[in-house]
């Protein structure tokens, strides 16, 4: 994921995602495993799905689901859905200001170069405990009970 889907993604879990799910992702995100699946995937779906990164659009697996530490895109790549460079372009095209790379020409340079890719990390080497004290913080501001209360409980 690149730095900007993961503010994306904290600011959607932290203000947008609602109960029961939040409760769930919360208690997920707070004992982050050192070999999890994904932090967001909840009873097989995605809680953060209308702002998941580039990497889970593009990769559509078509058949079975993916068996533990599999990446299909190497043991399977039949099944997928291969991406489209020129869509791909075009997404980072329109992500790059948001790093400082405004003028045009300076995009398209930053686009043969694979600037983008430079800042990719992987989803599981994020710190997720941190979100879900962002979260936790973000509740009580807004008065909610802090989740971290109810997971006392």
């Amino acid at each position: 994921m690149y730095p900007l889907e993961l503010a994306g993604i904290t600011w959607y879990a932290t203000e947008k995602v609602e109960q029961p799910l939040r409760d769930t992702m919360w208690r997920q995100l707070s004992s982050q495993a050192a070999d999890p699946p994904c932090p967001f995937l909840i009873d097989n779906i995605c809680a953060v799905y209308p702002v998941r990164p580039i990497a889970c659009r593009q990769y559509i697996v078509f058949g079975r689901p993916c068996a533990d530490n599999e990446d299909p895109y190497y043991t399977r790549r039949e099944d997928l859905l291969t991406p489209i460079q020129d869509f791909t372009n075009e997404a980072v095209f329109i992500m790059l200001p948001f790093y400082g790379i405004s003028k045009e020409a300076a995009r398209q340079k930053a686009i043969k170069d694979r600037f983008i890719h430079t800042k990719v990390q992987n989803i599981f080497s994020c710190n997720w405990k941190s979100l879900a004290e962002k979260i936790s913080t973000f509740d009580v501001d807004i008065r909610r009970e802090p989740l971290s209360k109810k997971g006392a409980q």
